[in-house]
């Protein structure tokens, strides 16, 4: 359904750890867990998230690097870190 993809702004995490950029897509997933099994740290991780969001297609897609401000972006009343 596009109407509900472009109004869809949410990046969900799956049980396995990857980010899921969309709800109507099981191949674009970006797999962050490996990431932070490996010792790497935030600025990997939120690299992980940029490339997560640019994978939004093809019914949204924003353009993100590094110097995108992450923390305006995640909602942190549903997400305790």
């Amino acid at each position: 359904n596009p109407t509900f993809c472009m109004g869809n702004d949410r990046i969900r995490i799956t049980y396995d750890g990857k980010f899921k950029p969309c709800l109507l897509r099981s191949d674009n997933h970006v797999d962050f867990l490996k990431v932070m099994r490996n010792g790497g740290g935030d600025s990997e991780i939120i690299d992980r998230f940029i490339e997560a969001v640019n994978r939004r297609e093809p019914f949204f897609k924003q353009e993100f690097d590094k110097s995108f401000n992450i923390g305006s972006y995640i909602d942190y009343s549903v997400c305790p870190i």
